[in-house]
């Protein structure tokens, strides 16, 4: 069975919703909706500038850490894992550099690198971490952007079987 879980909404089984760090400062993440209307001061991704009819639920949580990584932690039991992400290419004044890597059960498990390209599409449901070969046991993932190469995270949702 797959159960999807949402940025904001969390897990329909659980009701577990995925851990945003850090939580201080406050800022450091960005919790994305459809009836957001004040554009580029808390974020450079507002519905005005995603297409929130392809975003699963119109939420998303996006950061731009400077400083140290911004981490996405979720906990689950499954035998896999698909992590997906809003992937921007050029946008005018924002980083639309991606570097992620993912960890679990504390130990690093893959990367995800994008490097935009001029096109300025923006990526929807993009795959950008799965895992197919875990045991049926409790697991801990943790999605990190790294701040120092200026990294740009948009989590959009993960799947778990």
């Amino acid at each position: 069975v797959n159960i999807t879980v949402d940025d904001t909404f969390g897990d329909p089984t659980t009701g577990v919703i995925p851990q945003y760090l850090p939580n201080d400062p406050p800022g450091v993440w960005h919790a994305g909706n459809a009836t957001e209307t004040d554009h580029w001061r808390t974020s450079h991704w507002t519905a005005g500038v995603l297409d929130v009819f392809e975003i699963r639920n119109q939420t998303w949580h996006d950061s731009t850490p400077a400083n140290g990584p911004a981490q996405v932690v979720f906990s689950f039991t499954g035998t896999a894992v698909y992590i997906y992400n809003v992937v921007p290419n050029m946008v005018f004044e924002t980083v639309t550099t991606s570097n992620m890597t993912f960890a679990i059960d504390d130990s690093v498990v893959g990367s995800f690198v994008h490097t935009p390209d001029q096109s300025g599409v923006t990526l929807y449901n993009q795959l950008v971490y799965s895992n197919t070969t875990l045991e049926l046991t409790p697991h801990t993932i943790v999605i990190s952007a790294d701040g120092d190469n200026h990294s740009n995270i948009l989590f959009d949702y993960l799947i778990y079987t």
